[in-house]
């Protein structure tokens, strides 16, 4: 059999942002050096992601000796040097975690919102700046838990194959944003991997990596895929008992040293792989957002699914009935995002209609359903539907779920 070997190496220096192939790059203290060194928050400090502003992950990124030369679409350059960032540390967070880190001036923070369309802030992961991954003395800067991300060729060839033979597209690394590809392998062979070689390095796989709504952008376009692919596929053959979605392996670097493209990869421990539960690939309880429901259809008549033809885009009024909050919104996005964006704090975890961590009650008007996987039949009756992928078609009152088990 060939030998194993890295195949692409991939850095992010602004967090959801495009990435940079590299045929060399140095492991430091806190995974790829000068990978997710940087993030967007909002004004409270908050980060941004692509999850909820596909438009980032357009923005490219070039390294430079004094920082970073951004530009993106219908902007111009933007140079960005280290000393443009505040000696003050400002407190930030990034899921769970609050992190200290400068400050960039008012004319970069200006340029990104301008591009984003809302305020925004530019932070840098200082020489101060300290965040340990979860249950290690490692280090992480601004990934979402784990410094590195690794993921066989193989396993996007399988997931194509798939998709092809569903008369869906194919999709690239890129939707996936791995630091590291590894090649000549079996498909998900990196599963049953818990500590390798690669180069002069030695890496720890802690935990398959949970897919979210992000994978579904596409990287080109910065389009959300409007049939949630290819994590609707993923969801048939590598979902996880608790809704998770899994594809790749989540790494800490064991040492500091250097890869190079064409490295061997040595496997020096096998662990078992998690096993997923197989659906069958001609069901779906995914809602045809572009038919009306059947008489016999469990969905309930309200809130009910309604057509794109019935109704056109307008401003509706939601109310979040248990948090005392009334917003002005749209029906365009979903009720996760334009309730973040009006500052509440929504439970969710895949934002792909999977998981049902989103679960939200409808005390009265319509939505359209792009997914509703995440709840049993019974919350369906009872007029639930998932914050993440659900539209508002009218004025909405929205309540929490009831104190029963969470999916």
């Amino acid at each position: 059999m060939s030998l194993i070997t890295l195949s692409a190496i991939n850095i992010y220096p602004i967090k959801s942002t495009a990435g940079i192939s590299l045929s060399n790059t140095w492991i430091d203290d806190y995974g790829l050096s000068f990978d997710r060194r940087f993030v967007i928050t909002d004004p409270q400090g908050q980060f941004i992601s692509a999850r909820t502003e596909p438009s980032l992950c357009l923005i490219q990124a070039s390294i430079t000796q004094q920082g970073l030369v951004i530009t993106a679409p219908n902007m111009p350059m933007l140079e960005v040097n280290y000393t443009d960032f505040s000696s003050d540390y400002q407190s930030i967070t990034v899921w769970n975690d609050t992190i200290s880190s400068p400050q960039a001036t008012q004319a970069i923070d200006h340029w990104f919102s301008v591009y984003l369309a809302r305020p925004c802030k530019l932070h840098y992961f200082g020489e101060h700046s300290t965040r340990h991954v979860k249950d290690s003395k490692k280090q992480v800067s601004f990934a979402d838990g784990y410094p590195l991300l690794l993921i066989s060729q193989a396993s996007l060839h399988y997931l194509n194959q798939r998709l092809i033979s569903q008369d869906e597209q194919s999709v690239s690394m890129t939707h996936f944003r791995p630091n590291l590809v590894v090649d000549n392998t079996e498909a998900f062979a990196e599963d049953t991997w818990q500590r390798i070689r690669i180069g002069e390095v030695e890496f720890e796989l802690v935990k398959p990596c949970s897919r979210c709504i992000m994978t579904t952008v596409n990287p080109t376009t910065g389009e959300k895929s409007n049939r949630q692919q290819p994590l609707k596929t993923l969801k048939e053959f590598r979902q996880a008992d608790n809704g998770d979605v899994m594809f790749g392996q989540n790494l800490i670097a064991l040492s500091n040293g250097q890869l190079c493209l064409g490295d061997e990869v040595t496997i020096i421990k096998q662990q078992s792989p998690l096993v997923f539960a197989s659906k069958n690939n001609n069901s779906s309880n995914t809602a045809d957002v572009d038919t009306p429901p059947s008489a016999n259809s469990n969905i309930p008549t309200s809130p009910s699914l309604i057509t794109k033809v019935q109704r056109k885009k307008r401003s509706v009024n939601i109310l979040f009935d248990s948090w005392n909050k009334e917003i002005k919104a749209n029906t365009k996005a979903t009720i996760l995002e334009q309730g973040e964006n009006a500052g509440l704090i929504l439970p969710y975890s895949c934002r792909g209609g999977m998981c049902g961590r989103c679960k939200i009650k409808v005390k009265s008007g319509q939505v359209k359903q792009l997914a509703d996987d995440g709840l049993t039949n019974d919350e369906k009756n009872e007029g639930y539907v998932l914050a993440c992928s659900s539209i508002p078609q009218s004025d909405l009152v929205l309540s929490k779920p009831s104190s029963t088990k969470q999916n």
